[in-house]
């Protein structure tokens, strides 16, 4: 550990008086309620303390680096008061607990100390200021090992003395970001009940908190191969204004709680983020999520150092979206030109530590945790998304935000696996600056058809190379046009749910098991003037693909998107914000399955042919936070929803379909429509007949 060259190294002299003070306070006559651990300490240990201090100082001239930079790392275990820095404080308090006699524990601590003085913790590069680049020396250095060959091993890095480098290390440099040497307060010393003669007193040393460990390793299994899928491409993305050329201080305050227990409803957001009508209307809809795309250059544009982020533009979405309620996702690619040849793909190798670099203080500053915080932040973000649909492989200009799947910058290595290696080298950053931050395999497009341009080897290639270890959850696109793709036999694994089974497939045969996310679904309306069929086919497409999705146990569901982005009318709203008829049909839906406090309802199973009495019918269960069983009921032949007929099946439901008791069956239902129109029917019966149809309903029991 490089020592501050800006401070007064410790002479003989300051330890001297030290000792005296120590003396007098050790001698302090007849208020015995005031003497810390006993009797004067003898003058022969306070010369060897001297002695030894003397030996291990700097014999160089004022402002040279350290001589004892590599044998005497800046050690955690100096710090005694946990205030990250080496200082008299240390001394001090070790002294209290230190006996007259010894030579064992206490008088090598305090001589450690002494060599110590000075001392920043996590501050590796010596620059007088714990900064990202501190954080970044342990992160080159990851998983090295004391005393194993062929390992990079640098004890001034290992800033927990535990032998190997990790990401607790990390953790402890990144948990310091802005940290400088500060005139330490004197403590003061401490009164009550003297400790008993010659008994040493226990030094409080600071315990780093692990960080969670990746996920197991990996065995590589082939799996099917296919050609991929067109999704939506979305309209140019331009580029956040920030209004402001200072952007809020980062402050340390008290830690923003985190509830992971979120409905799974989403919508993508474009330009529109800075318009606060549309920003209730995702809100009025019941969205709780908003998936936001953000550039890497627009924060570091040019690459300096030390690094200059502008977070003016990234602050303004965040402020603007969560003072609506919405939950940020983040979508993160456009690498700046400096650091990669094509904004959508690989990044120049050696720039990779600087994007690491990046989204550790990017995780940092938005994670809630009350350090270097964005000021004003309201709700904490956990998810990262890295890269839109990197499993292109078609020509970059025409890439829909990444384009990792083929060799775009020519090196002779597949850009799959330059991507594995950027996971692994900014895995460790992301994690070490907040280890509750949820880092997501790009957003697959993983689909085919005819002239798709996706690498459908891409997520294989990527497990086999190691990459499970180094992302927490997977994500993926779904469209209605390519379900014929993965549907199961009827009624299992339809729509999303047999994408859903097939990527959780791909990661069984690679030994994982990850949570999951869908941050594009939809179903356009066409172009030009929709027709009333085509609007109706969207309403019903919205409900079936969430409550799908909700029951293949998606982490979050991003509805592509709320408003028009291009000619084929994906959006709740067009141009005009006039609100298509899906839009009502998510107001319904989210009424429907979150509860009054916020809280989702749990899914508890889809109902089988034997139980609904016909495999082209689509029954799941839920229950409500208040105990109440709902189920979504719609038909379904087995293909895409414009191209199958509205079949219309009969139902007889029961107290089993519901999952009820024979208390709280009434024979009577209450039945509500996707636009929220409501129906009663039954008298008493044990069971009450209904005709399903493509269109959903929702049934529970009424008195």
């Amino acid at each position: 550990m490089t020592h501050q060259t800006n401070l007064p190294r410790l002479s003989k002299f300051l330890l001297l008086a030290l000792l005296l003070l120590l003396v007098c306070w050790g001698s302090a006559g007849k208020g015995e309620a005031h003497r810390l651990t006993g009797p004067a300490i003898p003058a022969s240990e306070t010369q060897q303390w001297i002695e030894l201090a003397d030996a291990e100082s700097v014999d160089s001239a004022p402002g040279a680096v350290s001589s004892t930079t590599q044998t005497s790392p800046c050690s955690l275990s100096s710090d005694v008061n946990d205030d990250g820095q080496v200082d008299i404080a240390d001394i001090m308090i070790a002294s209290w607990g230190w006996a007259p006699g010894q030579t064992g524990a206490n008088i090598a601590q305090l001589q450690t100390i002494a060599a110590q003085w000075g001392c920043l913790i996590g501050n590796l590069n010596g620059d007088s200021t714990v900064t990202v680049d501190d954080a970044m020396l342990v992160v080159r250095a990851w998983r090295s090992t004391s005393g194993i060959q062929g390992t990079s091993y640098d004890p001034t890095l290992d800033i927990d003395d535990d032998g190997e480098i990790d990401v607790v290390d990390v953790e402890l440099v990144l948990r310091r970001l802005g940290k400088q040497f500060e005139s330490p307060v004197t403590p003061t010393p401490p009164t009550g009940t003297p400790t008993p003669a010659n008994t040493a007193t226990e030094t409080p040393t600071s315990t780093a908190t692990p960080s969670p460990t990746a996920t197991a390793t990996s065995t590589q299994t082939p799996t099917p191969t296919s050609t991929a899928t067109a999704t939506p491409t979305s309209t140019a993305t331009v580029t956040p204004t920030s209004t402001a050329t200072a952007t809020p201080t980062p402050t340390q305050s008290q830690p923003l709680p985190w509830d992971p227990n979120q409905p799974a409803f989403g919508v993508q957001m474009f330009g529109e983020w800075q318009d606060a009508g549309a920003r209730q209307r995702a809100v009025d809809g019941g969205f709780r999520w908003v998936r936001l795309y953000l550039h890497w250059e627009w924060v570091e544009p040019t690459n300096t150092t030390p690094d200059n982020f502008n977070w003016g533009s990234i602050d303004n979405m965040v402020q603007a979206v969560e003072g609506a309620s919405l939950i940020p996702l983040f979508t993160i690619q456009g690498a700046p030109g400096w650091a990669a040849q094509y904004a959508c793909g690989p990044l120049d190798p050696e720039d990779v530590p600087e994007f690491a670099e990046f989204l550790a203080a990017l995780v940092e500053r938005y994670d809630g945790d009350g350090v270097a915080d964005m000021g004003g932040l309201l709700i904490p973000v956990k998810y990262w998304e890295l890269y839109n649909e990197p499993d292109w492989e078609g020509a970059p200009e025409g890439a829909p935000g990444g384009c990792w799947g083929q060799d775009v910058d020519g090196d002779r290595t597949e850009d799959v696996y330059e991507y594995v290696d950027m996971l692994r080298a900014v895995y460790a950053a992301m994690k070490a600056a907040d280890r509750e931050a949820q880092v997501v395999f790009g957003s697959l497009a993983h689909d085919m058809c005819s002239g798709c341009l996706f690498d459908l080897q891409f997520l294989p290639k990527a497990l086999g190379a190691g990459a499970g270890d180094y992302f927490d959850v997977l994500s993926f696109h779904q469209y209605d046009a390519f379900r014929d793709n993965w549907d199961g036999d009827l009624p299992y694994d339809q729509g999303i749910l047999g994408k859903i089974a097939y990527l959780r497939g791909v990661l069984a045969d690679y030994g994982l098991s990850k949570p999951m996310l869908s941050s594009e679904v939809g179903l356009h309306v066409g172009s030009g003037t929709p027709t009333e069929l085509d609007l109706e086919r969207q309403a019903r497409h919205l409900v079936h693909v969430y409550v799908r999705g909700i029951a293949g146990d998606l982490k979050s569901i991003i509805w592509y998107t709320l408003v028009d982005k291009d000619v084929l009318q994906y959006g709740l709203f067009d141009r005009s914000w006039n609100a298509r008829p899906a839009y009502r049909a998510l107001q319904v839906l989210t009424e429907q399955l979150v509860g009054a406090g916020g809280e989702p309802a749990v899914y508890e199973g889809q109902l089988s042919p034997g139980e609904t009495g016909s495999r082209y019918i689509q029954g799941y269960r839920f229950r409500m936070p208040d105990g109440t069983k709902k189920l979504v009921l719609w038909t379904d032949t087995g293909e895409k929803i414009k191209a199958q007929p509205d079949t219309q099946v009969p139902m007889c439901i029961d107290k089993d379909d519901l999952g009820v008791t024979s208390a709280e069956w009434t024979g009577r239902i209450l039945v509500t429509d996707q636009y929220g129109d409501r129906t009663t029917k039954g008298s008493g019966e044990t069971c009450v007949t209904y005709t399903i149809k493509q269109a959903p309903i929702y049934v529970q029991v009424t008195p």
